[in-house]
């Protein structure tokens, strides 16, 4: 909860610079629109529906989070008015809302689009209208490997093939004779956590990923991949995929495989069933609202979190 809080601060210390630049007395940023005396106007594109749903909670909490600032002050006296708009997960979606965004709200900045595809899809519009896109909601190598290229976005997960690499040197140094199946999305952001596994296993890669499935973001359900990776000999089950699929993924594989366990990696917390043969690794992150991550248990935290809390009750 902690490094959640820290990093929503870290976003506001950014929007603040970013916006004392725009209304600067010096030379203007070519990004100043969307910006007076009294208010910020922020866009963004999020799948609120579709085959990752789940992850519209993100724009929802950062709503609900920019309502308390301005609750509590806003931004040097500025209050964000954060537009959002469905995409679906869907790139052919993003690139024209993304245009209505800048072009007809003139937003002063894109914040947090979600997704690899919709977001690299925008990402050459976005720089040479150089319109700020700030902290991009995916792990997508690319947005780090390229940003001298795009100097207007700002990536900020952990790079999937980065992540995929320490699942790879734990395999390894646990488990070496390890079978792996491979069960992942057929876009680019499966393949980047399939290119990291496949790069931290080096040298073994041929001999310890014994199979390898891949299935689109909305595929109805994933027996047959999931048979075929069974039927592979696999112990040790690595699924790369937005949270639908990877619900499917799991729970076909807990149906067709009796002795199956689940390790599920997120951002919340990681689960563990013991005893049994099969072991998976899902990359998948459960999203919680704002209203749940609120629990009344006691925890430690900071008092700026505390107030957040008390607000949102």
């Amino acid at each position: 909860m902690r490094s959640a809080a820290k990093s929503i601060r870290c976003v506001f210390v950014a929007l603040i610079s970013l916006a004392l630049v725009a209304c600067s007395n010096g030379t203007p940023a070519a990004s100043d629109v969307g910006i007076t005396k009294d208010a910020i106007l922020i866009g963004g594109t999020d799948p609120l529906s579709g085959p990752a749903a789940a992850y519209g909670t993100i724009a929802k909490s950062a709503d609900a989070y920019f309502h308390y600032v301005n609750d509590n002050g806003a931004v040097n006296g500025r209050q964000i008015t954060y537009k959002y708009l469905d995409d679906g997960y869907n790139p052919a979606q993003t690139v024209p809302l993304t245009k209505q965004l800048v072009e007809q709200d003139q937003v002063f900045l894109m914040f947090a689009g979600l997704g690899t595809q919709p977001q690299t899809s925008v990402r050459d519009y976005l720089n040479g209208k150089k319109v700020p896109q700030v902290f991009v909601a995916t792990g997508a190598t690319t947005f780090s490997a390229e940003f001298e290229k795009y100097p207007y976005t700002f990536g900020w997960q952990p790079v999937y093939q980065g992540e995929s690499l320490i699942y790879a040197q734990y395999i390894l140094k646990n488990t070496p004779n390890a079978k792996i199946g491979v069960i992942y999305q057929n876009d680019d952001y499966g393949q980047d956590y399939l290119d990291g596994l496949t790069k931290g296993l080096g040298a073994k890669a041929a001999e310890m990923i014994v199979d390898k499935e891949s299935n689109d973001v909305g595929a109805p359900d994933l027996n047959s991949q999931i048979l075929k990776l069974k039927n592979s000999g696999a112990d040790t089950f690595f699924v790369f995929e937005t949270p639908s699929p990877a619900i499917k993924a799991l729970v076909s594989a807990f149906q067709n495989t009796p002795e199956f366990s689940c390790t599920s990696r997120s951002w919340a917390s990681t689960t563990r069933t013991a005893s049994l043969k099969m072991r998976s690794i899902s990359t998948a992150w459960p999203r919680r609202t704002a209203w749940s991550m609120c629990s009344k248990k006691p925890v430690r935290t900071s008092p700026a979190r505390r107030s957040w809390i008390s607000w949102v009750r």
